[in-house]
This record gives C-alpha cells, sequence and structure tokens, in this order.
C-alpha cells in the first residue's frame, strides 16, 4: 500500500467523527488531512511524521491568533452577592487584588489564595497576595493576556505534539511561592 493510501485510511475516521461534532473542527482537520497528504506525497514523509509536523504548523498558526488577545472569563456559579469567577487549580494563573478590582469583583478571601512577603525596590518587605476566585457583577469579565506561553497551553493542551514539558507540575515554584504562608 502507497503512503497516500495509508494516509487516507489513517485521517478518514478522523474527519468522519470531526464532521459529526462541529463545523470548525471539521474545518480544522480537513486542513490537516490536506496538509498530511502533501507533506506524505510531495515529501515522502511517513503518515505519522507527516500527522506530527501539520499539527506543530498548526500550533504555530493557533499561537499567532491568540497573541495580544485576552482570556474571557465565565462564571462558574451565581450567589446572592453576585457571579462567582474561578480561576482554577492552576496556581499560576491567580491574580492579585488589583486585576479583581479594576474588573468590579471582590476577591473572596477566605478562598484560595497564596502570600508572599518580599523586599520591593526599595528593599521594605511588601506582601503579595493571589486569589483564586472573585465575585463580580457580570456572568463574563475580561481575563488576562495571552501569553506566548499561555496560548501555546491552549492551542496544544495535552503537551503532545511539542514535547515542552510545560506540563509537568512546577512543585518546587509553588513551595517557594507559598513560604511565610
Amino acid at each position: 500500500m502507497s503512503a497516500r493510501g495509508k494516509l487516507t485510511l489513517l485521517v478518514t475516521p478522523l474527519v468522519t467523527a470531526a464532521a459529526i461534532s462541529t463545523p470548525v473542527l471539521a474545518a480544522d482537520l480537513t486542513a490537516l488531512k490536506a496538509c498530511m497528504a502533501e507533506m506524505a506525497g510531495e515529501m515522502g514523509l511517513s503518515p505519522d511524521l507527516a500527522y506530527k509536523e501539520c499539527k506543530k504548523k498548526s500550533i504555530t498558526n493557533c499561537i499567532t491568533s491568540l497573541r495580544g488577545k485576552f482570556v474571557t472569563l465565565t462564571a462558574t456559579s451565581k450567589n446572592n452577592k453576585g457571579y462567582v469567577v474561578d480561576l482554577g487549580n492552576d496556581k499560576k494563573l491567580w491574580q492579585e487584588g488589583r486585576f479583581w478590582s479594576d474588573r468590579g469583583c471582590k476577591v473572596i478571601k477566605n478562598g484560595g489564595s497564596i502570600t508572599q512577603n518580599a523586599p520591593d525596590k526599595n528593599g521594605f518587605l511588601q506582601r503579595y497576595r493571589w486569589f483564586r476566585q472573585g465575585i463580580c457583577q457580570t456572568e463574563t469579565i475580561p481575563g488576562y493576556e495571552y501569553t506566548d506561553q499561555l496560548a501555546f497551553q491552549a492551542c496544544d493542551p495535552g503537551g503532545y505534539v511539542v514535547d515542552s514539558g510545560r506540563n509537568e507540575t512546577d512543585k518546587s515554584n509553588v513551595e517557594q511561592l507559598m513560604r511565610g504562608e
């Protein structure tokens, strides 16, 4: 069987499943199939290598499209004070009080938080606090801007295509932040 025949057998079930789920996903997979056919046919790559190279190319396009944009944060629940916005378990995404107040929200102080005491630029001890949750008046608020790393995580959440090691837990940094608590 030719490389092109193997490629068709490999990709066709993926494209069929995508067409059933969402039009956007179907379009992405159709573009992936065309890229793979080009890589395998013209360059003589194996279907596996063609898939990996095409996914890298699509991730690059995805990252480029997210640069300069902001994440939209959606409330996880509603209570009598407003909408509860939760930033999740990843402590690197938790925000300082100013982030919350700039968006008309109040932090939930008895929820998850990180406190760090560190000297400021003048050498005076300064306390920094990051909060996991806030209560907002609207159901959605503008979040943080996509950095290259956050865009990469959004475009390749499993880290399967590019083995960057970025999905490993950053236990040492979290422990460093939690000192003095």
